[in-house]
């Protein structure tokens, strides 16, 4: 199973063991594995990487739409576009095993405990594969594009803070605390201030074992802009932006990137000068001190390569 539709499906599971239905969700994701096995026809449709996803999808739309959950439908109809077509079957095992996890520690989730971990200590790339899936299983339930908005705000302003706290970034990456209490932090700062999406994004992300905290908010801030069809430019200034300049840049990189562009300014007086230009592989350091520092290479390099003169 993909770390895409692990992801999904645990967000998903998790909102069903908080609402008394993953034993459910397990369960109907075993009818339906045993549908493929029931029926050689669909399981042939299924299975055959020659027919289109989208027909894929289409069919067991029809065919589950009124029979199971809508938490069911959601995880089978991600499976169908995640996994190859041969593959299918096979994670459809793999889901059933994992909701049922998430069935088992029901009781626990009720009560206010802890979703139950699932082998998170993945690195970077993993990690951001897993945690894109999550992310969008809670996004694609936000109704209004006001509310991912809202949501991509906030962990961009939540990163900020913590960028700009050593002492709250030590204790948020710190593993050797318990999950509990890290999650208890957050919860202090942001519960009642905060959308509900944000802080379940949030506390998902200190679930992992990354170092950069705030890399990875950043991370999720972008997501959160892909779901409402935008991109996010991060912007390191040694000054604040103007609002013409803001809206130059923003439409500079909308055309270079065919696609509306956010622009999110932080402010650091060590650039001297100029600004530093991330968005998604591309980045570009027209800053001052940069500037500087290749000055001071280039003339290094020289004294380097030019034999000093006796006197």
């Amino acid at each position: 199973m993909r770390l895409t539709l692990r992801g999904y499906a645990e967000a998903v599971a998790e909102s069903a063991a908080a609402g008394s239905a993953a034993g459910a969700l397990a369960d109907e994701i075993a009818q339906v594995t045993g549908l493929f096995g029931r029926s050689g026809e669909l399981a042939t449709a299924m299975t055959d990487v020659g027919v289109p996803m989208q027909a894929r999808r289409a069919v067991l739309q029809d065919l589950l739409s009124e029979r199971v959950m809508p938490s069911t439908l959601r995880i089978v109809l991600r499976a169908v576009a995640d996994e190859r077509a041969d593959e299918l079957p096979a994670a459809l095992v793999e889901l059933e095993a994992l909701t049922r996890h998430f069935a088992n520690h029901q009781e626990e989730l009720l009560a206010g405990g802890e979703p139950p971990e699932i082998d998170l200590a993945l690195g970077r790339s993993a990690w951001r594969a897993r945690m894109g899936g999550y992310a969008a299983a809670v996004l694609e339930v936000l109704h209004e594009v006001a509310e991912i908005e809202q949501v991509e705000g906030e962990l961009f302003a939540f990163a900020r803070v913590v960028a700009a706290n050593p002492a709250l970034r030590s204790a948020l990456a710190d593993h050797s605390l318990p999950l509990r209490a890290r999650r208890g932090v957050v919860a202090d700062l942001l519960s009642g201030r905060a959308h509900p999406a944000s802080v379940r994004l949030i506390d998902e992300t200190l679930s992992g074992r990354l170092r950069d905290v705030v890399g990875a908010l950043e991370w999720l801030a972008e997501q959160a802009a892909a779901a409402r069809g935008w991109r996010v430019a991060r912007v390191e200034a040694a000054t604040e932006l103007s609002d013409e300049d803001r809206s130059r840049l923003a439409d500079v990189l909308s055309r270079r990137f065919g696609a509306p562009v956010e622009v999110q300014v932080t402010v650091d007086p060590a650039l001297l000068g100029g600004a530093v230009v991330a968005i998604g592989d591309l980045l570009v350091d027209a800053s001052a001190s940069h500037r500087l520092e290749e000055l001071s290479e280039r003339l290094l390099g020289s004294d380097a390569a030019v034999p000093s003169r006796a006197l």
